[in-house]
């Protein structure tokens, strides 16, 4: 099964998850394990909870909890995958859903996002 295609059976959370599957159902290991593999495919935290920012270019802007997310690859008029693919992210407090390309998304997770952003952008 391609690793896009886990996307279609469940939606994937952005809440942290367990390092352990010990104890767990076996529906629970399997979608935990889902999860971890899609995570990887995606360059984001294996266990982390997930975030996305708004505006990451305003100073202060605090990092808002992901809820769900699904990935997707674009295609070509041809139905070819381009390389890359696009995130749909919902976060807490916002019913409208974020689309965000995967490797951007991928660096909102890192702890020090902002003060690249920032440093990018005084050497502009």
């Amino acid at each position: 099964m391609d690793i896009f295609e886990l996307t279609q059976k469940f939606k994937n959370t952005g809440d942290e998850l367990p390092r352990s599957t010990k104890g767990m159902s076996p529906q629970e290991e399997e979608n935990i394990i889902k999860q971890k593999e899609l995570r990887k495919a995606l360059k984001l935290p294996i266990t982390k909870s997930l975030v996305y920012y708004y505006h990451p270019y305003n100073k202060g802007d605090s990092p808002v909890p992901v809820i769900s997310y699904d990935a997707r690859h674009l295609t070509d008029n041809k139905g070819e995958p381009f390389g890359w693919y696009i995130v749909d992210v919902e976060v807490m407090g916002d019913s409208e859903i974020k689309h965000i390309h995967g490797d951007y998304f991928a660096e909102m997770q890192s702890p020090s996002f902002i003060d690249e952003i920032e440093n990018a952008t005084d050497d502009e």
